[in-house]
Protein backbone atom coordinates (compact mmCIF):
# COMPACT_ATOMS: atom_id res chain seq x y z
CA UNK A 1 0.00 0.00 0.00
CA UNK A 2 1.23 3.61 -0.98
CA UNK A 3 0.43 6.20 2.01
CA UNK A 4 -0.99 9.65 0.84
CA UNK A 5 1.89 12.32 1.27
CA UNK A 6 1.25 13.91 4.47
CA UNK A 7 1.81 17.46 5.63
CA UNK A 8 2.88 16.93 9.48
CA UNK A 9 3.35 20.50 9.88
CA UNK A 10 3.65 24.36 9.15
CA UNK A 11 3.67 26.79 11.89
CA UNK A 12 5.49 30.23 13.00
CA UNK A 13 7.62 30.05 15.54
CA UNK A 14 6.98 33.53 17.36
CA UNK A 15 5.22 35.13 20.22
CA UNK A 16 4.89 37.81 19.21
CA UNK A 17 1.31 39.60 17.98
CA UNK A 18 2.92 43.28 16.63
CA UNK A 19 6.51 42.84 14.43
CA UNK A 20 8.52 45.89 13.05
CA UNK A 21 8.62 45.86 9.01
CA UNK A 22 11.49 43.89 7.36
CA UNK A 23 11.20 41.19 10.69
CA UNK A 24 12.52 37.66 10.11
CA UNK A 25 9.54 35.33 10.49
CA UNK A 26 10.67 32.02 11.47
CA UNK A 27 8.81 29.64 9.67
CA UNK A 28 9.05 25.33 10.15
CA UNK A 29 7.52 22.94 8.66
CA UNK A 30 7.57 18.95 8.78
CA UNK A 31 6.44 16.67 5.90
CA UNK A 32 6.20 12.43 5.70
CA UNK A 33 5.97 10.12 2.38
CA UNK A 34 6.18 6.25 1.84
CA UNK A 35 10.10 5.48 2.53
CA UNK A 36 12.22 6.04 -0.46
CA UNK A 37 9.77 8.45 -1.80
CA UNK A 38 11.98 11.97 -2.67
CA UNK A 39 10.21 14.93 -1.09
CA UNK A 40 10.59 18.65 -2.37
CA UNK A 41 8.90 21.48 -0.36
CA UNK A 42 7.52 24.86 -1.52
CA UNK A 43 6.71 27.87 0.50
CA UNK A 44 4.70 30.57 -1.14
CA UNK A 45 3.06 33.59 0.38
CA UNK A 46 -0.45 35.42 -0.61
CA UNK A 47 0.59 38.68 -2.49
CA UNK A 48 -1.76 41.80 -2.44
CA UNK A 49 -3.24 40.76 -6.22
CA UNK A 50 -4.20 37.38 -5.00
CA UNK A 51 -1.35 35.19 -6.47
CA UNK A 52 0.64 33.15 -4.45
CA UNK A 53 4.35 33.53 -4.51
CA UNK A 54 7.56 31.66 -3.35
CA UNK A 55 9.71 32.63 -0.52
CA UNK A 56 11.08 29.32 -0.57
CA UNK A 57 11.59 26.76 -3.18
CA UNK A 58 13.08 23.27 -3.07
CA UNK A 59 13.38 22.88 0.26
CA UNK A 60 13.84 19.94 2.55
CA UNK A 61 11.29 17.60 4.15
CA UNK A 62 11.70 19.23 7.40
CA UNK A 63 13.20 22.61 8.21
CA UNK A 64 13.13 26.11 9.39
CA UNK A 65 13.61 28.79 7.31
CA UNK A 66 13.24 32.89 8.07
CA UNK A 67 11.15 34.77 5.50
CA UNK A 68 11.10 38.46 5.77
CA UNK A 69 7.97 40.47 6.56
CA UNK A 70 7.08 43.11 3.73
CA UNK A 71 7.80 46.96 5.18
CA UNK A 72 4.49 48.14 4.79
CA UNK A 73 1.69 47.82 7.92
CA UNK A 74 -0.92 45.45 7.50
CA UNK A 75 -1.69 42.06 8.76
CA UNK A 76 0.76 39.31 7.46
CA UNK A 77 -0.91 37.30 4.22
CA UNK A 78 -1.72 33.75 4.38
CA UNK A 79 1.55 31.51 4.02
CA UNK A 80 0.91 27.80 2.17
CA UNK A 81 3.28 25.07 2.25
CA UNK A 82 3.25 22.76 -0.94
CA UNK A 83 4.85 19.22 -0.22
CA UNK A 84 5.29 17.24 -3.32
CA UNK A 85 6.86 13.91 -4.34
CA UNK A 86 6.63 12.26 -7.86
CA UNK A 87 2.88 10.96 -7.20
CA UNK A 88 1.62 13.22 -4.87
CA UNK A 89 1.34 16.88 -3.59
CA UNK A 90 0.06 18.30 0.11
CA UNK A 91 -0.61 21.77 0.67
CA UNK A 92 -0.84 23.05 3.74
CA UNK A 93 -2.34 26.85 4.20
CA UNK A 94 -1.70 29.38 7.59
CA UNK A 95 -2.71 32.74 8.43
CA UNK A 96 -0.53 33.93 11.17
CA UNK A 97 -2.09 36.14 13.89
CA UNK A 98 1.24 38.55 13.29
CA UNK A 99 0.62 42.35 12.07
CA UNK A 100 3.20 44.37 11.01
CA UNK A 101 3.32 47.94 12.64
CA UNK A 102 5.77 50.30 10.58
CA UNK A 103 4.07 53.88 11.42
CA UNK A 104 5.66 56.27 13.54
CA UNK A 105 3.31 57.73 16.57
CA UNK A 106 1.26 60.26 15.88
CA UNK A 107 2.01 63.10 17.74
CA UNK A 108 0.77 66.85 18.78
CA UNK A 109 1.67 69.04 21.75
CA UNK A 110 -0.31 71.42 23.61
CA UNK A 111 0.61 73.69 26.17
CA UNK A 112 0.00 77.34 27.73
CA UNK A 113 0.87 80.15 25.32
CA UNK A 114 2.46 82.22 28.22
CA UNK A 115 3.84 80.92 31.22
CA UNK A 116 4.57 83.03 34.19
CA UNK A 117 5.13 80.66 37.76
CA UNK A 118 8.19 79.95 38.89
CA UNK A 119 8.23 76.11 38.81
CA UNK A 120 8.70 74.21 35.24
CA UNK A 121 6.02 74.45 32.15
CA UNK A 122 3.95 71.84 32.15
CA UNK A 123 2.79 70.68 28.64
CA UNK A 124 0.71 67.97 27.33
CA UNK A 125 1.85 65.52 24.88
CA UNK A 126 -0.84 63.90 22.93
CA UNK A 127 1.01 60.53 21.39
CA UNK A 128 -0.96 57.42 19.81
CA UNK A 129 0.38 54.81 18.77
CA UNK A 130 -2.37 51.55 18.47
CA UNK A 131 -0.47 48.68 17.81
CA UNK A 132 3.32 48.74 19.51
CA UNK A 133 2.64 51.52 22.38
CA UNK A 134 4.77 54.52 22.78
CA UNK A 135 8.20 54.25 24.27
CA UNK A 136 9.90 57.55 24.36
CA UNK A 137 9.45 61.09 24.06
CA UNK A 138 11.65 63.98 22.63
CA UNK A 139 11.18 67.74 23.43
CA UNK A 140 12.91 70.25 21.18
CA UNK A 141 13.48 73.90 21.48
CA UNK A 142 14.90 76.76 19.49
CA UNK A 143 14.69 80.39 19.26
CA UNK A 144 11.49 81.42 17.27
CA UNK A 145 13.97 83.79 14.86
CA UNK A 146 17.15 82.29 14.85
CA UNK A 147 18.74 79.13 15.94
CA UNK A 148 18.77 75.69 15.71
CA UNK A 149 16.64 73.09 17.28
CA UNK A 150 17.82 71.48 20.25
CA UNK A 151 17.12 68.27 22.34
CA UNK A 152 15.33 69.67 25.57
CA UNK A 153 14.33 66.01 27.27
CA UNK A 154 14.50 62.79 26.21
CA UNK A 155 12.35 60.92 28.81
CA UNK A 156 10.35 57.41 28.90
CA UNK A 157 6.53 58.15 27.10
CA UNK A 158 5.29 57.50 31.20
CA UNK A 159 6.73 60.75 32.35
CA UNK A 160 5.65 64.50 32.83
CA UNK A 161 6.52 66.51 30.62
CA UNK A 162 7.76 69.60 31.44
CA UNK A 163 10.15 72.39 29.91
CA UNK A 164 13.35 72.58 31.98
CA UNK A 165 16.75 72.19 30.89
CA UNK A 166 18.23 68.70 32.55
CA UNK A 167 19.39 68.61 36.14
CA UNK A 168 16.11 71.00 36.71
CA UNK A 169 18.37 74.66 35.31
CA UNK A 170 15.65 77.13 34.83
CA UNK A 171 15.55 78.66 30.93
CA UNK A 172 15.74 82.14 30.67
CA UNK A 173 12.23 84.66 30.04
CA UNK A 174 12.10 84.94 26.30
CA UNK A 175 10.14 83.84 23.50
CA UNK A 176 10.73 79.65 22.31
CA UNK A 177 9.62 77.48 19.64
CA UNK A 178 9.03 74.06 21.09
CA UNK A 179 8.79 70.59 19.14
CA UNK A 180 7.85 66.93 20.04
CA UNK A 181 8.97 63.71 18.47
CA UNK A 182 8.14 60.33 20.20
CA UNK A 183 9.03 56.82 19.13
CA UNK A 184 6.92 53.28 20.07
CA UNK A 185 8.20 50.06 21.34
CA UNK A 186 9.64 48.78 18.42
CA UNK A 187 11.42 51.26 17.01
CA UNK A 188 9.37 53.71 14.50
CA UNK A 189 9.60 57.18 15.37
CA UNK A 190 8.28 60.49 14.36
CA UNK A 191 10.39 62.81 12.72
CA UNK A 192 12.90 64.80 13.93
CA UNK A 193 12.61 68.87 13.53
CA UNK A 194 14.29 70.12 10.30
CA UNK A 195 15.45 73.96 9.88
CA UNK A 196 12.56 76.02 8.90
CA UNK A 197 10.02 73.74 10.53
CA UNK A 198 7.32 76.20 12.04
CA UNK A 199 7.07 75.06 16.02
CA UNK A 200 4.28 72.77 17.19
CA UNK A 201 3.77 75.30 20.12
CA UNK A 202 5.22 79.10 20.47
CA UNK A 203 5.93 79.40 23.97
CA UNK A 204 6.52 82.94 26.35
CA UNK A 205 8.38 82.87 29.09
CA UNK A 206 7.80 85.82 31.58
CA UNK A 207 8.71 85.49 34.85
CA UNK A 208 10.38 88.61 35.91
CA UNK A 209 8.04 91.13 37.54
CA UNK A 210 7.85 94.57 36.00
CA UNK A 211 10.49 97.04 36.42
CA UNK A 212 8.72 100.55 37.95
CA UNK A 213 10.47 103.74 38.72
CA UNK A 214 9.06 106.54 39.93
CA UNK A 215 10.76 109.84 38.09
CA UNK A 216 8.93 112.76 40.14
CA UNK A 217 9.34 113.75 42.50
CA UNK A 218 12.62 112.86 43.44
CA UNK A 219 12.75 113.49 47.61
CA UNK A 220 14.07 116.59 49.03
CA UNK A 221 12.01 119.07 47.54
CA UNK A 222 9.85 121.97 48.74
CA UNK A 223 6.28 121.41 48.67
CA UNK A 224 3.77 124.31 48.14
CA UNK A 225 0.56 123.41 49.71
CA UNK A 226 -2.46 123.73 47.49
CA UNK A 227 0.25 123.77 44.45
CA UNK A 228 0.21 121.10 41.21
CA UNK A 229 2.20 118.30 41.70
CA UNK A 230 3.69 116.50 38.35
CA UNK A 231 4.08 113.44 39.05
CA UNK A 232 6.00 111.23 36.59
CA UNK A 233 6.81 107.58 36.46
CA UNK A 234 8.46 104.66 33.89
CA UNK A 235 7.33 100.99 33.82
CA UNK A 236 9.26 98.39 31.61
CA UNK A 237 8.78 94.66 30.66
CA UNK A 238 10.95 93.15 28.31
CA UNK A 239 8.64 90.60 27.20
Amino acid sequence: LCRELEALGFSVETGDYVVPGGYALPLSWAVEADPGQEISVTIEVKGEKGAWEPVGVKLPAQGRMTWKLPSKSGAVPLLRLRAATGRYESPKEIAPWILVDSDPPQVALDGPKVWTKKSPVELEARVQDALAGVARLVLWARNPETGAWKVVRNVPASMTLTFEEEGGKRYEDGKYALWLSASDTLGNASRDPAPGDPPMLELMLDRAHPAVSLLKPQGGEVLSSGAPLTIAWSATDEN
